[in-house]
Formats: structure tokens, C-alpha cells, sequence
């Protein structure tokens, strides 16, 4: 739930960032005074993390069962699950990240009047998504593996629809689906899951995901570059369908790891027989 709550306020920020620089902008603020406060702040959040206690580790792992992923005389095995899950932190990222680098050119083609309220949209719908998902998974027993296969196939459904349709009122829908089931925090439930897959080695098994994640923010963005110049008015559909692809992709992976859970869940019951 903690990964879920670093979302939440990621989301968050994404939100109130238009609004500060339209505030800034008004007032004529120099942007400078933005730059310096941010890094005030991280200098403060750094002294903080030295300063306060984190829990002890060995307790940690001590209370978690060795999985099939752990660590074992130094070698690691890694699973299929394994791969899924990192390349799900290819995916998930990258849904997100194409269609809020894009849905602006999109909207004008539109022609919506004010686009960036596409961003203002998908941004409420993630805070929404953080806080929802976060009470079904915690009270309502929904496992993160259906999480991960459920929703990218919704969000890829969105985006068909903003394909067929061409209207604005269908973007401003499609923009909170995107952000509520694309941008809710799948990032954060695959490494809550890639973690307990290696309880003994979590800081090395979640910085894959992290690798996957720098990945796809680079080079998707290249991949939109390059169908934005190759094609021109056409690109902004192009890269729907190029998302709706990752979509697909990230369900696809999303099941692998729902399917491996259940043979792992049926395995631990005829062990206990």
C-alpha cells in the first residue's frame, strides 16, 4: 500500500502543476524561484531519510515465507513471473506516458478548443484510481495480478473508442480512463509483486522494474517522435494504435503472472496434503 500512496501523490502533483504555473504565470513570478524551492525541498526530504529509522530488514524477511523466486546460495532463479513483471514495468509506464505526451496533439485534431484539460481530466481519475484500487485490494480481496490483467484491457478499450470517434467529449472520457486504469498505480502493484518474489533480495528484483520503467519513458517517447515525422497529420491515430498494442501487451502479461499465482497457489495445497 506504501508503493500505492508514493502514486497517489505523484498523481497529485500532476494535478496542481498546471495550476501553480498558470498561478506563476499571473503573478509573474520568476520560474527560478520554482527551481530553487524544489531543490530546497529535496535537501530537506534527503536530511529527513538520514535522519529517520527504517525498519529493520532482517525482521522483515524473517516474517515472509522463502518463494519460489528467492535467493538461494547466491543465485537467483528467475521466473517467468519474474520477466512478466519487469516487462510489465515497461508497459505500464509507457501507456500512461504516450498518451499524456500525445492526447494534446490529439485533441486538436479533435478540435478541442483547450486541450490541456484532457490533463487536468487524467489526472483526478489517477488520484480516484490510487485510493479505489488501494480499498479493493486491501478490503475487498482483489489480487494485484487481476488488477494488472483487468486494466489494461479496459484501457485498451478506451482507446479504441478514441479511435473510432472522433469527438472531444469522447477524449475527455477516454482521458479519465486512461488515467484511472492506466496510470493508477500498476507500476507500484508489480513491484509490491516482484518483491515478494524475492523477499531476500527486493532493493535488486524491484530495480529491474525501475530499469524497465526509465526504459519506456525514453523510448516511447522516441517511438512517437519518429511516427509524428514519418507521418505527419496521421500520427496522433498512429500512436493509438501503437498504444493500443501496449495495452494488449501488458494484458497478455498481466495474465501470465495471474496464471502463474494460481499453479503457485495449487502447488502450496497438494504440498500441505
Amino acid at each position: 500500500m506504501v508503493t500505492l500512496l508514493t502514486k497517489f501523490f505523484v498523481s497529485f502533483g500532476q494535478f496542481i502543476l498546471p495550476f501553480i504555473i498558470i498561478f506563476l504565470s499571473a503573478e509573474k513570478v520568476p520560474f527560478t524561484y520554482v527551481f530553487n524551492f524544489i531543490g530546497i525541498a529535496y535537501l530537506i526530504i534527503g536530511i529527513i531519510c538520514f535522519l529517520v529509522p527504517f525498519p529493520d530488514s532482517r525482521i522483515s524477511n524473517q516474517e515472509k515465507p522463502v518463494t519460489k523466486g528467492a535467493v538461494r546460495n547466491g543465485n537467483v532463479k528467475i521466473s517467468l513471473e519474474a520477466v512478466a513483471l519487469c516487462l510489465i514495468g515497461f508497459t505500464s509506464t509507457a501507456v500512461f506516458m504516450l498518451w499524456t505526451q500525445t492526447n494534446q496533439e490529439l485533441g486538436k485534431a479533435y478540435g478541442l478548443t483547450n486541450p490541456a484539460l484532457l490533463q487536468s481530466v487524467y489526472a483526478v481519475c489517477s488520484l480516484i484510481s490510487v485510493l479505489l484500487t488501494s480499498f479493493i485490494i486491501k478490503n475487498k480481496g482483489i489480487k494485484e495480478s487481476t488488477i494488472l490483467t483487468i486494466y489494461p484491457v479496459i484501457s485498451a478499450l478506451a482507446l479504441v473508442l478514441a479511435y473510432l470517434i472522433n469527438s472531444p467529449i469522447v477524449l475527455f472520457i477516454v482521458s479519465g480512463f486512461i488515467g484511472f486504469f492506466a496510470a493508477g498505480g500498476l507500476l507500484q502493484l508489480a513491484i509490491s509483486l516482484m518483491a515478494g518474489l524475492y523477499p531476500q533480495a527486493k532493493a535488486t528484483a524491484t530495480s529491474t522494474l525501475f530499469i524497465a520503467n526509465g526504459i519506456s519513458n525514453w523510448g516511447v517517447i522516441q517511438v512517437a517522435a519518429i511516427i509524428t515525422t514519418s507521418f505527419g497529420t496521421a500520427a496522433p491515430r498512429l500512436i493509438l494504435i501503437f498504444n493500443i498494442l501496449l495495452c494488449i501487451f501488458g494484458a497478455i502479461l498481466g495474465l501470465i503472472v495471474k496464471q502463474n499465482e494460481i499453479k503457485q497457489a495449487i502447488n502450496e495445497k497438494l504440498a500441505l496434503k
